[in-house]
């Protein structure tokens, strides 16, 4: 039977344990200096570099957790660093993905229409 002492004790020890297994901000800084430089990042001011430092660690810390289940075999590939590491994934993809409607709304071209002819348009049997 536990007590409730017991119980406690158990809750302190795992909440001592998750604290320790999450890197703290002098952790990370070595790798967050190191980020910076490889993938040339720069900040508009120290606000939001301490929020993208803070959005890296915990970046960090998923691809810590996702490798150590790679390497008991629980999934089937490693990740890492990237010049995204610094964004949340909901930015990530903004940034990759689908439709820009901001180019739509300021009236940008993708394809614009050329004004020269093709010299072979006429010799070429477009049948």
């Amino acid at each position: 039977r536990f007590t409730a002492t017991m119980k406690v004790l158990i809750v302190l020890a795992a909440l001592v344990a998750a604290s320790c297994a999450l890197l703290s901000d002098e952790d990370i800084k070595p790798q967050w200096e190191e980020f910076k430089v490889t993938h040339a990042k720069t900040y508009a001011s120290p606000i939001e570099e301490a929020y993208r430092m803070k959005i890296f660690k915990d970046n960090i810390d998923r691809i810590s957790k996702h490798n150590a289940r790679f390497d008991k075999g629980e999934v089937t590939f490693k990740v890492g660093v990237n010049k995204f590491a610094d964004m949340h994934t909901h930015e990530v993809a903004e940034k990759l993905n689908g439709f820009r409607m901001e180019l739509a709304k300021k009236g940008n071209q993708i394809h614009k229409k050329s004004n020269e002819t093709w010299p072979w348009s006429k010799k070429v049997d477009w049948r």
